[in-house]
């Protein structure tokens, strides 16, 4: 799976709340790669909100 397809699996796990598999896809896609890769994409797709809120998923 590419960079692009498992930012847009971990954002529609997000989406369907599915906060349990956000943290774990996130851990297997690696914490620091994970969210700078991520900013370029909702910067790209003027989601900035998105990754605030997936943050505060992660980090709580």
């Amino acid at each position: 799976m590419n960079e692009d397809k498992k930012l847009e699996y971990i954002t529609e796990s997000y989406y369907n709340g599915q906060h349990s598999q956000v943290k774990r896809l996130i851990r297997e896609y690696g914490v620091k790669k994970f969210f700078h890769n991520f900013a370029y994409y909702c910067e790209e797709w003027r989601m900035s909100e998105v990754y605030m809120e997936i943050a505060k998923i992660f980090f709580s």
